[in-house]
């Protein structure tokens, strides 16, 4: 972020990680975030964790 390679972030974690995150933002990552999905996707296969970001 601070180097200016990414444009824009969505960020997809657990509830209870998402939450310890934001405590940690930088302010240029809070200028890229385009949002946030508290889901639990972990070992979801690929296809399975783009329709979850797709209905989000």
């Amino acid at each position: 972020m601070l180097q200016r390679e990414i444009e824009s972030l969505l960020i997809v974690a657990d509830p209870n990680t998402l939450g310890e995150m934001r405590k940690h933002y930088h302010k240029e990552t809070q200028a890229a975030l385009l949002g946030e999905l508290d889901k639990q996707v972990t070992n979801m296969p690929a296809p399975q964790i783009v329709k979850v970001i797709a209905a989000a």
